[in-house]
């Protein structure tokens, strides 16, 4: 297993508009100049709206790690630099387990991240940067993912940010029966906001979607009424909530627009805007119009800080769980170079044993079966005697990662892999 290092730009470090200056990059582009790095031979990116993080096998830690705060350093705005957190070894696979076990999610438990986790694990299978350490360890997260999530109750309650965009909507508003809430976008964390929603009797729900036919499809699922952007002049002013949830690229609500659309209504309360988009989508400007209040990602922080303290004693179950399984998963993979060079030395030992035999079969006349099998079974456990010792000193070496003990057996014993 090659050693890994790790970069990351996580909701932890930074607020909204950092995280953007992030996440606006293709993913395409960062995998490929990480990939040309020096000492790189695997790399994986995952990239949700809360994070960016890329992991690389390298063939020299200490290398690799500095081709990758270089590549950062002069791939991200000026502002980020200090952002980056660098993770390397043990550790680069430790904090990959929790991702997928969405402890390290704003909304801790959360379950779309095992989701994207599987999606990152895809996307470098299909852009051909995926090795043997990196397949393994996504795929060994994933496992741990999903084992948090059985074994665990750190996934009940809250556990999207769509879930917690419709839990901040009733903070500010108390309760959400007889309103009518509009949701823009029809994707998969537009659908969680709008499933969210689902558990109130709402007056009417509203989505609106550039793509109409899937606008329908969720609105049918919730019982609502689907909308053209275009329709939404005539929608906005009877809301009482907006939850923007788009992919979006670009703003599809501004101030100017949503100006023109209060114009003629008489509300008694304010109209509740929640962005969870990334980039975002509704113009910061609307604050700025009477009966306007605006809440983006940042606003789900404290309700995050909650729902932590709320799941201590499940998120520490959890933990200790990632543990045990990191452990069990270094074990292997770790010991695995010892145990190859364990297995050749054991074939090459067997080899010279069954000549060993067949010569002595030869020059020895008239020996019973039973005498020949004690024969072999002698020389079988004394092979197996004289191996036990360098293989459990192989495996030490392989955990204090000793790869000049590794490489000097190996040659000692003529076991380069040709």
């Amino acid at each position: 297993m090659l050693p890994v290092v790790s970069a990351h730009v996580t909701h932890r470090w930074v607020d909204i508009e950092q995280l953007e200056l992030v996440t606006s990059k293709e993913a395409k582009s960062l995998l490929a100049a990480v990939r040309a790095l020096p000492s790189v031979r695997e790399v994986a990116i995952l990239k949700t709206c809360n994070r960016v993080e890329l992991y690389a096998a390298v063939d020299n830690l200490t290398e690799g790690r500095r081709s990758l705060e270089t590549l950062t350093a002069n791939f991200l705005p000026n502002e980020l630099n200090g952002a980056v957190q660098f993770l390397e070894g043990t550790d680069s696979i430790h904090h990959l387990f929790r991702v997928a076990g969405g402890l390290d999610s704003m909304i801790v438990g959360e379950d779309q991240i095992l989701g994207q986790v599987k999606d990152a694990l895809g996307f470098a299978r299909a852009e051909g940067s995926l090795g043997p350490t990196l397949d393994r360890a996504f795929r060994k997260a994933i496992a741990v993912g999903k084992r948090v999530r059985t074994e665990t109750a750190v996934n009940e309650g809250s556990v999207s940010i769509g879930s917690a965009a419709v839990d901040l909507a009733v903070r500010f508003l108390g309760d959400l029966t007889g309103r009518v809430v509009l949701v823009l976008g029809a994707g998969e964390t537009a659908t969680l906001v709008a499933k969210a929603l689902a558990r109130w009797k709402l007056k009417a729900i509203f989505v609106a979607n550039r793509s109409h036919e899937r606008a329908v499809e969720l609105a049918k699922e919730l019982n609502g009424i689907a909308i053209t952007f275009e329709e939404m002049p005539k929608y906005v002013p009877a809301s009482d909530v907006i939850i923007s949830a788009t992919g979006a690229p670009h703003v599809v609500l501004s101030k100017e627009e949503l100006q023109r659309m209060l114009a003629k209504a008489s509300r008694v309360e304010p109209l509740l805007i929640i962005d969870i988009s990334n980039p975002r989508t509704i113009d910061e400007g609307v604050v700025e119009l009477p009966g306007v209040e605006l809440r983006n990602i940042d606003g789900l922080r404290e309700l995050a800080r909650e729902n932590l303290e709320r799941r201590f004693a499940e998120v520490q179950a959890a933990e200790r769980l990632v543990e045990d399984d990191l452990t069990a998963f270094l074990g292997k993979t770790i010991e695995r170079p010892a145990e190859e060079i364990a297995r050749r030395l054991y074939l090459k030992v067997r080899s010279l044993r069954d000549k060993e035999f067949e010569e002595f079969l030869r020059k020895v006349d008239g020996l019973a079966p039973d005498q020949r099998d004690a024969v072999r079974a002698m020389l079988e456990s004394f092979a197996n005697r004289l191996l036990a010792e360098p293989t459990q000193a192989l495996k030490r070496a392989a955990r204090e990662r000793d790869e000049e003990t590794l490489r000097t057996a190996a040659k000692l014993f003529g076991l380069e892999e040709s």
